[in-house]
């Protein structure tokens, strides 16, 4: 009887202590974020013109970690972080992805604090301006635990993935910046090829050289066009996403490939909403953008330019967000928002 009566309090035990550990398995995923709504959208980036201290490298997206370990050794508490991702890798691989990852030392002219500056270099960190933009795809998620990045990557860029394609945006590379108990999640929709370190640019250089790089750069990430029969090639992150035109195809080979398929594809972005939206009967007011928009920041312009994916908002018509390109996209809702025709 003894025996059991000890077995049965085993047993007993047992499912207490398996009780305990799945409550808190559960209470650590829920800290994390694993119920975080994500929301993805335009708007304002979370960072403004900066100057980071950055180390580049070539390899799988998962050894980040390793990087950003050794950078906080030398980046001050309270100064944020960030990583730059260029490559898809869906399509390249996993030893040839191109990323950086550095600490923000200056935003918005800020005075940078010279003894950061001395310690950054010397551990071997390059400095580098990275420029101010008017618009941005972006999200958020909070970052309370090493699992919210996990939950993160596998939650948020396949959003961001689909929200830039169902937009038809050409957005890349992508960034993450770490600003206390927050990581936002950013894609410039302008100066993208700004966004990319001197070890990048070679590096595609040298790839174009060895003519690795063919049939439109197939690091990029493809995606279609409003008109569904031509691609054009974004970068992007994850474990995801992934501008004047040259006049000539022998200027766009004279630089470098992600400045010319960024120019490409708001180019035709632009042709083929233009096309899409050629004898439909819809009113100014609905699709068009503010007279005398100028697109500087993307490279084109637009007079009014008719667009059914990017309608301003209200606030954006009455004055200008003061950005010195002059660029006016506007805050697209996540929840998608069909503009029928109108008869």
């Amino acid at each position: 009887k003894n025996r059991i009566m000890a077995e049965f309090l085993l047993i007993i035990g047992i499912i207490v202590l398996f009780s305990c550990l799945l409550l808190t398995l559960a209470a650590l995923f829920y800290v994390s974020g694993i119920f975080h709504r994500v929301e993805i959208g335009t708007g304002k980036p979370p960072i403004g013109r900066v100057v980071i201290a950055y180390k580049f490298t070539k390899g799988p997206y998962k050894e980040a970690g390793h990087m950003f370990t050794e950078l906080m050794k030398y980046t001050p508490n309270g100064y944020k972080t960030l990583g730059i991702y260029y490559d898809d890798p869906k399509l390249v691989e996993p030893d040839n992805l191109r990323y950086a990852v550095g600490t923000v030392l200056s935003e918005n002219g800020s005075e940078i604090d010279d003894h950061v500056r001395k310690v950054m270099e010397d551990a071997g960190y390059t400095i580098f301006n990275l420029p101010e933009v008017s618009y941005v795809v972006k999200s958020s998620f909070p970052f309370r635990t090493t699992l919210s990045i996990l939950i993160a990557v596998a939650r948020v860029y396949p959003r961001l993935d689909q929200y830039i394609k169902e937009h038809k945006l050409c957005a890349h590379p992508f960034i993450e910046v770490y600003e206390g108990s927050t990581m936002y999640f950013m894609c410039p929709l302008a100066k993208q090829n700004e966004f990319y370190v001197e070890e990048a640019k070679e590096m595609r250089r040298d790839d174009d050289e060895d003519g690795d790089d063919i049939d439109d750069d197939s690091s990029l990430l493809s995606t279609s066009v409003v008109t569904g029969d031509i691609s054009r090639d974004t970068s992007y992150m994850g474990s995801f996403v992934d501008g004047n035109v040259s006049d000539s195809d022998e200027d766009r080979k004279s630089e470098s490939k992600e400045k010319s398929f960024s120019e490409e594809c708001a180019a035709k972005d632009t042709k083929s909403v233009m096309k899409e939206t050629e004898g439909s009967k819809v009113t100014v007011q609905d699709l068009t953008c503010p007279a005398g928009t100028n697109f500087q920041d993307s490279g084109f312009s637009s007079e009014p330019a008719i667009t059914p994916q990017l309608s301003p908002t209200k606030e954006e018509e009455e004055e200008n967000d003061g950005n010195e390109s002059g660029s006016s996209f506007e805050e697209i809702s996540m929840e998608k928002e069909n503009l029928p025709a109108k008869e």
